[in-house]
């Protein structure tokens, strides 16, 4: 994960607001696909342990 997106980091300071506004898309989608709302708590909270690494913390 650091190293796809270290640039965007870098030299478009992407930050915790801007990974939090990803949220609402994939739940979007989890929704338009049908997927059961449990599948998808824990697939967010894998996405959301690698806030860091996507973060470059």
């Amino acid at each position: 994960m650091r190293p796809a997106h270290a640039d965007l980091v870098k030299q478009k300071g992407i930050s915790d607001a801007h990974f939090d506004a990803v949220a609402p898309h994939v739940d979007a989608t989890r929704v338009e696909l049908s997927v059961p709302p449990e599948i998808a708590a824990v697939v967010m909270g894998a996405a959301g342990g690698l806030r860091d690494a996507v973060l470059i913390r």
